[in-house]
Order: C-alpha cells, then sequence, then structure tokens
C-alpha cells in the first residue's frame, strides 16, 4: 500500500540573487538519515509546466529560476513511498527544504504512475485515469468493465472503458482505493493506488492476459502487466 503524506513546508526562507525567479533546494534522505540519490522530483503547478530534476549523489536537487506562486513537489524512488509537500514562494525567495524524508515501502506493485498532473492549488478531490488493453496484441480492450472500491471499503462507480480502452474517476476524496477490471475471455485484475487532492493520476497502458473461458478463474491468472 502506497502511503502520501502531505506537508505545509516549514523552511527557512532568504532572499536570493537570482532576478529571473526563485530557488527551491533541498537534500533527500532515508529514515535512517542516508541520502537518497537518484530521486525524482517534479515541481508541479496548476499554472506552469511540470519541471523534473534528479537528486544527486547527496540527494540534493534545486530548481532554479521558480516563477512566484503555489507549487507542490512529488518526490518518487524505487522503493520508497511517494511524498508530497506543498509550498509557496514569492519573488527572488530562496527557500530551502532542507532534509526531505522518505519512508521504505512495505508495498508496491507498480511504482510511480507514469503521468501526474496538478489540476488545482485549491481542489479538495483527486481524479485517476488508466487504458486497458489486450497484454498480447497491445491493442485497446473497448467495454472492459471497471470497478471502483472507495474508502469506505464499497464499491462507489462502476464503469466501461471507451473504444480507445480508456476510463477515468474524478472526484474522488483522497485515500485508498481499489480498481477492479474485468473483459469477457480475459483474466480479471485489481489494483489498489491511492488520491491525493488536486492531482490527476494517468496510468499507462495496463495489459490484461488473455484467458479460455470457462477457465478464467482469477486465482489462476498469471497477472495484469503494467507496459514500460
Amino acid at each position: 500500500m502506497r502511503i502520501w503524506i502531505t506537508a505545509i513546508l516549514l523552511a527557512s526562507a532568504a532572499l536570493g540573487q537570482d532576478s529571473g525567479g526563485g530557488t527551491i533546494k533541498g537534500q533527500v534522505e532515508d529514515q535512517t538519515g542516508a541520502a537518497i540519490a537518484g530521486v525524482s522530483v517534479r515541481l508541479l503547478s496548476s499554472q506552469l509546466s511540470p519541471r523534473e530534476a534528479k537528486a544527486g549523489p547527496i540527494g540534493e536537487f534545486t530548481f532554479e529560476g521558480v516563477t512566484p506562486g503555489r507549487y507542490r513537489l512529488y518526490f518518487s524512488s524505487p522503493g520508497f513511498e511517494e511524498r508530497v509537500l506543498r509550498a509557496e514562494i514569492a519573488k527572488d525567495q530562496s527557500l530551502d527544504l532542507r532534509r526531505v524524508r522518505l519512508l521504505v515501502t512495505t508495498f508496491s506493485l507498480f511504482g510511480p504512475p507514469v503521468q501526474i498532473r496538478l489540476v488545482s492549488d485549491e481542489a479538495t478531490t483527486g481524479a485517476v485515469a488508466a487504458r486497458i488493453v489486450d497484454g498480447e496484441s497491445v491493442t485497446a480492450l473497448p467495454n472492459a468493465r471497471v470497478v471502483l472500491r472507495c474508502p469506505t471499503r464499497r464499491d462507489c462507480s462502476t464503469k466501461t472503458t471507451n473504444s480507445n480502452g480508456d476510463v477515468r474517476f474524478e472526484n474522488l476524496v483522497e485515500g485508498e482505493y481499489r480498481m477492479t477490471i474485468s473483459a469477457k475471455g480475459f483474466y480479471p485484475w485489481d489494483f489498489s493506488f491511492d488520491v491525493t487532492a488536486g492531482f490527476e493520476f494517468s496510468y499507462r497502458e495496463v495489459a490484461l492476459e488473455r484467458c479460455v473461458e470457462p477457465t478464467c478463474n482469477p486465482k489462476k491468472r498469471p497477472g495484469g502487466v503494467m507496459l514500460e
């Protein structure tokens, strides 16, 4: 299960000398205090295009020329839980996040979503989308049944994929969800994911494995695959 941690940054701020914009920097570490190199750090704004940086050998990262406004920083690395932080930066401000700590994950099914978009800084709900395909031919699976189970542990929405194999759920409150996908002639597949307010997550093609009726027993399925 992936756990999202959202925090208001309590960081030191000082005037910078770069008149082209502000600076956001910091260092990523694990729960023991050891630096984590190669962490993907995404700077997201509802008004600007996303920016991405990779943490250096000692976990350091820097964004320069940052336009004044509100942002969210999304941290992800294999084997660690994702983390989201909020930041607001003024003109020519230098914001030092100092140590950003990531926790070792106890369960990871897919890794981070492929596409992450910040829809709104003020939103109280999130959204998730996926494209379902035939794992053998890698073609779209229209009319696949997709059931969404909400944090209340009840099925809260059921949809079918369109002609492109796409499905999308909106206005989701924060929490843990479970999606179950089924289509005739394929093993059903389900997985859990977390929703964070203001974000839209779009998963890559989720491939279902073929089976021969009536042997499509979920307990015998080889398992779905998220294509690279």
